[in-house]
């Protein structure tokens, strides 16, 4: 598969957005998310569960109004074992799932739902910085995702999240809605793209997604680009690859670069 008109520094010859650099929401300095060496005879807890009542810790801590407590909360974890990435798809994510449940459910309101969700985007561009980079897959520059939610869908912090995985494995990143406007089988008009990543938050709409798939592909300068399903609601349709002609799936977060990597 061709894939060289990527450039190395993941610019697009159309119209992607970057990756979004939030300048409304406050960041912290990575030292204060490094761990600290354990003390001599302390028990690992790497094999630490991190259950429901863990996560549910960490929904009130970001719900709070302390900003020092919610960076102690992230500290803490690190310091105990917990490393960035386990944090991002053991906690961060299952947080984030928690909190839309609450305002579906009108236990929170929109502020503290925006609120929250700035603080998670902080915490997930602050760690992604942490996971370990891996060598570059060709000389010829870096492989390109497109992470995009299909029409009528929105889900940014699981983009982000992902998007920090695949950087660290060496992919260029780009995206399409919401951070951008124009429609996915637009943009892989204008750009050689080796994978788009869907993120689906909604279980309803298969057809208008199968529909979508089907304009990527007819569309795309890659004949052979490879449609990669995420998000939460694969959790509760796991047979939507099939429904809706995509290629595979990933609901962890960690595993989307290396399932990806089948279509290079």
């Amino acid at each position: 598969m061709k894939g060289h008109e990527a450039s190395a520094d993941g610019g697009a010859e159309g119209h992607f957005a970057p990756l979004p650099d939030q300048p409304n929401v406050h960041r912290l300095p990575s030292a204060r998310f490094e761990s600290e060496s354990n003390p001599k005879g302390t028990v690992s807890k790497l094999s630490l569960e991190l259950d429901r009542v863990e996560i549910r810790k960490f929904v009130t801590v970001l719900r709070g109004f302390d900003e020092t407590a919610l960076d102690a909360f992230v500290s803490r974890a690190i310091r105990r074992g917990i490393s960035a990435d386990r944090f991002l798809v053991e906690l961060a994510a299952p947080a984030a799932r928690e909190i839309g449940v609450d305002w579906e459910e009108d236990r929170c309101d929109f502020v503290d739902v925006t609120l929250v969700t700035g603080r998670l985007q902080r915490i997930v561009r602050e760690l992604g910085s942490q996971i370990p980079s891996e060598e570059p897959m060709s000389e010829g520059g870096r492989p390109v995702v497109l992470l995009a939610s299909p029409s009528g869908q929105t889900h940014t912090l699981g983009m982000l999240m992902v998007a920090e995985f695949f950087q660290a494995s060496s992919w260029s990143v780009c995206f399409g809605a919401p951070f951008e406007s124009a429609p996915v089988p637009e943009l892989v008009s204008t750009r050689f793209v080796h994978v788009v990543g869907l993120s689906i938050s909604l279980v309803d709409g298969a057809a208008q997604l199968r529909d979508e798939i089907r304009r990527i592909r007819r569309r795309s300068r890659n004949p052979e680009v490879g449609v990669l399903l995420g998000g939460p609601a694969l959790l509760s349709q796991p047979d939507l690859v099939d429904a809706v002609g995509a290629d595979a799936a990933s609901v962890d977060a960690r595993l989307a670069p290396l399932v990806a990597r089948a279509f290079l």
